[in-house]
């Protein structure tokens, strides 16, 4: 699913409803108010790349990992890549800046990680 940033649709009830004890909002190289932004409700935890693993994952309840396209030190494809490997099986939201072909870039990552839901958030 492709999201045009900023996200201007209405919230579902369920973005509205009250977090679910412990569950987290996973920021991976994001800016700080970009995170909050696509969190919600949910608090958010920052994690480097490289802290992604079956244990650091299995100790939260995520509801949604976040990360850049692509950044000095890691890219989307890498991150999904670690998720897949740490059995993690939610879902990814990778912001993106404009592309000309944002459903190709989607597909891709998704071939690459079909255990994961992807959404690119494009400007």
């Amino acid at each position: 699913m492709v999201v045009k940033f900023p996200l201007s649709a209405a919230p579902s009830a369920a973005e509205l409803a009250p977090a679910p004890d412990g569950a987290v909002f996973v920021s991976v190289g994001l800016p700080a108010q970009l995170a909050r932004e696509l969190a919600g409700q949910y608090p958010v935890v920052e994690l480097l790349a490289e802290e992604l693993s079956v244990a650091t994952l299995s100790a939260q309840s995520i509801m949604l990992i976040g990360c850049p396209l692509f950044s000095a030190s890691f890219d989307a494809m890498q991150i999904a890549e670690s998720l897949v490997a740490a059995g993690f099986t939610g879902r990814l939201l990778v912001v993106a800046p404009a592309l000309p072909n944002v459903a190709m870039v989607e597909r891709e990552l998704q071939a690459m990680a079909s255990t994961l839901t992807i959404s690119l958030i494009t400007p």
